[in-house]
C-alpha cells in the first residue's frame, strides 16, 4: 500500500464515522406501577409553652417569623402545617392569615413569673464559651443571664450609670463591655 491508499483508508474510515448509523427503535412495554396510597396524618400539634408577661408583650409585638421562633418551628416550613392547624384552608400568607396563626399561638402561651436579678450576675463559663458570649450581639448575649433585652436593657444601662438610655450604638457597646466584664472563665479543676 502507498501512502495515497493509506490516507484514502483513514478518511474513508473517518467519513463513515461522521455518517448517521440508522437504527431501528424498538419501544419496551412499560407496564404502570402499582401506587399504594395510604393516608399520612400528622398529629404534631402545636403545645402550650411558658413564657414571662415580658416575652408574652414581646411576641405580641413581633412579626409571626420571630413569634414561630418561640416554638422552634421554622416560619417557610412549617406555616402552611401552622395553617392546616388554625383551620385556614388555601393558605396563601394574607395579613389576615398571618394574624389568625399569630393570635392562635399567642394562646398557646402560659404566662408564668420571673424573677429579675436585682444586678446584673457574673456567670462562670469555659474558655471557649465565654469567647462565644463575647461575640454575640448584646440583645442575645443578654439571654445567658435570662434577661429580656426589650424589657431589662433600661435597668442594665442604669446599673452601668447610664443616664437617658436611648439605645444608640456607643450606649450599647458599653453595656456590652460590662456584660463581658461579668462573664468569669472556670478554672479547670486538676486530678491530683
Amino acid at each position: 500500500m502507498n501512502t495515497d491508499q493509506v490516507l484514502q483508508a483513514k478518511n474513508w474510515g473517518v467519513t463513515n464515522m461522521l455518517k448517521p448509523v440508522k437504527m431501528k427503535l424498538a419501544r419496551a412495554k412499560i407496564t404502570p406501577p402499582k401506587v399504594i396510597t395510604t393516608a399520612v396524618v400528622d398529629k404534631t400539634e402545636t403545645k402550650v409553652i411558658k413564657k414571662t408577661l415580658e416575652e408574652f408583650k414581646s411576641l405580641k409585638k413581633a412579626t409571626l417569623p420571630h413569634t414561630v421562633t418561640a416554638w422552634w418551628y421554622n416560619r417557610k416550613t412549617d406555616r402552611t402545617r401552622l395553617a392546616d392547624e388554625v383551620g385556614i384552608k388555601n393558605y396563601v400568607g394574607t395579613l389576615k392569615q398571618n394574624t389568625l396563626i399569630k393570635n392562635f399561638l399567642l394562646n398557646k402561651i402560659k404566662i408564668t413569673d420571673r424573677v429579675t436579678p436585682k444586678s446584673v450576675q457574673d456567670i462562670e463559663a469555659d474558655t471557649q464559651l465565654a469567647w462565644s458570649i463575647n461575640q454575640l450581639p448584646v440583645h442575645k448575649a443578654v439571654q445567658y443571664r435570662w434577661y429580656i433585652w426589650e424589657v431589662d436593657r433600661e435597668r442594665i444601662a442604669e446599673e452601668l450609670g447610664i443616664k437617658q438610655y436611648i439605645g444608640s450604638r456607643e450606649q450599647n457597646l458599653l453595656i456590652k463591655a460590662y456584660l463581658q466584664t461579668k462573664v468569669k472563665i472556670k478554672t479547670p479543676k486538676s486530678n491530683k
